[in-house]
C-alpha cells in the first residue's frame, strides 16, 4: 500500500488535476519540481519518476528490496526528463537546476550530480557505468560478491539475466 499521500496531507497523484489539463498551474506540492517547467502532455505529468530497473512496470513486477545490494548506491527515483512513470537512465533529466539533477536512493538518501556523470552527450544516452549510480541491480551489470561469508567490495560484472539474492549471490 502506497501511503505517501495519507502522511504528507496531499492528495494522491491521480487526483491531480494538472496531470491532464496543461491549462492548470501545478502550483508547489510535492509532486511538482518547482524548476521544471514541463507541463502535462493530456495525459500524465511526472517531473520525477522511478528507475523501472527497480520497481518494473504495472502492479506486481517490483523487485524485492531485501533482494537488492549496495543500496546506498541504487537509483530509486529521480529528476525525469522524459514522461513515464517508470523509466531508466536514459530519462534522466540533463538540463534542470543548472545542469544537475537530483537522485533517490534505496537508503534514502539524495544526492545532485552533474549530468556529465549521469548523460553521455556523444551518444545523447543516460550513463550505466557511474558506480555511484547504480541503475540495473539485479539484472546484469551490477551484481554483489561475498567471499568466505564476507562481503568484498561491490563490482561491476558482465550481464547475467537472472536474480541473485542479496544474501546468497555467485561468486565472481
Amino acid at each position: 500500500m502506497w501511503i505517501f499521500p495519507e502522511n504528507s496531507k496531499s492528495p494522491p497523484y491521480h487526483e491531480m488535476a494538472w496531470r491532464t489539463n496543461a491549462n492548470i498551474d501545478p502550483g508547489k506540492n510535492i509532486w511538482i519540481c518547482p524548476e521544471n517547467k514541463r507541463r502535462s502532455n493530456g495525459h500524465n505529468l511526472f517531473h520525477y519518476t522511478v528507475n523501472r530497473h527497480v520497481n518494473g512496470s504495472g502492479s506486481g513486477n517490483q523487485s524485492i528490496l531485501s533482494s537488492i545490494p549496495a543500496a546506498d548506491r541504487v537509483v530509486w527515483m529521480f529528476d525525469n526528463g522524459g514522461r513515464a512513470a517508470a523509466a531508466g537512465p536514459n530519462n534522466a533529466h540533463k538540463d534542470v537546476h543548472n545542469n544537475e539533477a537530483n537522485f533517490l536512493y534505496l537508503d534514502g538518501h539524495v544526492a545532485r550530480f552533474n549530468n556529465d556523470d549521469y548523460w553521455d552527450f556523444s551518444t545523447d544516452r543516460g550513463r550505466t557505468n557511474n558506480r555511484e549510480l547504480i541503475w540495473f541491480p539485479l539484472r546484469g551489470s551490477y551484481q554483489a560478491f561475498r567471499h568466505s561469508g564476507t562481503k568484498k567490495e561491490f563490482g561491476f560484472a558482465p550481464p547475467v539475466w537472472e536474480r541473485q539474492s542479496a544474501t546468497t549471490p555467485s561468486p565472481a
